[in-house]
C-alpha cells in the first residue's frame, strides 16, 4: 500500500484519498451526460452551444459545444508550457494567467475563467486538442445550467447519490479530508500543493478520490447507474479515440475504457471493460519514477491477468 505520510510513519489505508488529476475529466464527462439525461431538472443538451450558457465568448466559439468541450475537441488552451506561439506578448500573458490559477482556490470554475477565456482558440473546433482548461470552461457551463459549482455537482450528483463517500473536490486546508501527502522523485521530498492548485477546472484535475471509490465510479458509469446510455460514450460520438474523458478501445474483443492522470504528488490511472463489469483503479502520490512502476503500467498488467 506504501504511505500516506512518510515523515510519520501513516500507512496509506482504503480511506485516505489522493489526487486523480486528469482523471478527473471522466469524471465530469460523466456528470455532463447525467445532466442532459435529466432535461425535467435541467434544459441542458450535450449538442448545446458553449455560448448557449456563458455570455461574451469570441465568435470562435460559435461552433464548440459542451460535448466537444467533454471530448477534448473545444480547441480551448491547454497549459502556457504545453503550447506553442508567435507572439511573446501572448504567451507571457498566458502563463501569468496560468500561475495564477496554480497558486489561487477558487470556489469555483467560475472564479476562474475570466483568466483565459478571453484567449483565442487554438484549432478548428472539433480537433483533438487535450486541455485541462476546456473542462474549467465545461464546469462554468454547467454551473450556469444548474446554479451549482464544480464541488456542488460532484458532492449532489455523484458522490452522495453513490455513496462515495472518499471523492472530493480539492480542498488543500479542509482537515476533514483525509488526503495522503504528495511526494516528488526518488527521495521522496513532499511538495506543497498550493503552487499546484486545480480549483480553476475541478473537472480537469481538481477531483480527489481513494481508488476504491475510483473504481465504485466506473463501476456505476459502466452499469447505468449515472447517464442511462453509458454506451454512448464509446458507440455514440463521432470519435473513436477519446471522448467524455475516456480513451477508448479494446482488449481481447472487449470494450476497454482507460483514463490517466499525472500531475505534482500524482500517478492516476483507471480502466474499466464495461462488459466484463471490471475496474481498476490505481493512484500514487508521488509522480511516476519509471514507466514500470506507474500507475498505467500496475493497471494494466492487473488488467492483462483479468481480460
Amino acid at each position: 500500500m506504501g504511505y500516506a505520510d512518510i515523515g510519520n510513519g501513516i500507512l496509506m489505508d482504503s480511506e485516505h484519498v489522493l489526487r486523480t488529476a486528469s482523471v478527473s475529466k471522466a469524471v465530469g464527462g460523466a456528470l455532463l451526460l447525467k445532466l442532459a439525461d435529466h432535461p425535467e431538472l435541467w434544459d441542458l443538451d450535450v449538442n448545446d452551444p458553449v455560448n448557449t450558457w456563458i455570455d461574451g465568448l469570441a465568435d470562435d466559439y460559435d461552433p464548440v459545444t459542451l460535448e466537444m468541450l467533454a471530448s477534448n475537441r473545444g480547441c480551448v488552451r491547454w497549459y502556457a508550457s504545453k503550447e506553442t506561439y508567435t507572439d511573446p506578448a501572448e504567451q507571457q500573458a498566458q502563463q501569468d494567467a496560468d500561475a495564477e490559477m496554480a497558486t489561487t482556490r477558487y470556489e469555483s470554475d467560475a472564479d476562474a475563467f475570466g483568466l483565459y477565456s478571453g484567449d483565442p482558440l487554438v484549432c478548428v473546433p472539433g480537433t483533438y486538442h487535450y486541455s485541462t482548461q476546456a473542462s474549467g470552461a465545461l464546469g462554468r457551463a454547467m454551473q450556469a445550467a444548474t446554479g451549482q459549482t464544480s464541488a456542488q455537482l460532484l458532492e449532489n450528483e455523484l458522490a452522495e447519490p453513490l455513496g462515495l463517500e472518499e471523492m472530493v473536490g480539492e480542498n488543500l486546508d479542509d482537515p476533514s479530508i483525509r488526503a495522503a501527502k504528495a511526494y516528488a522523485g526518488a527521495t521522496n521530498t513532499e511538495l506543497d500543493l498550493h503552487s499546484s492548485q486545480k480549483t480553476f477546472a475541478l473537472f480537469g484535475g481538481g477531483v480527489w478520490s481513494s481508488a476504491g471509490d475510483l473504481a465504485k465510479f466506473a463501476h456505476a458509469l459502466g452499469t447505468g447507474q449515472i447517464v442511462d446510455d453509458p454506451d454512448y460514450i464509446w458507440t455514440g460520438t463521432p470519435w473513436t479515440n477519446y471522448a467524455y474523458g475516456w480513451s477508448l478501445g479494446s482488449q481481447n474483443g472487449q470494450v476497454k475504457i482507460t483514463k490517466d492522470g499525472k500531475a505534482d504528488g500524482a500517478d492516476a490511472y483507471l480502466i474499466a471493460y464495461p462488459d466484463e463489469d471490471i475496474q481498476i483503479a490505481v493512484l500514487i502520490n508521488r509522480e511516476e519514477l519509471t514507466k514500470n512502476s506507474s500507475a498505467k503500467a500496475i493497471a494494466e498488467a492487473i488488467g492483462a491477468m483479468l481480460v
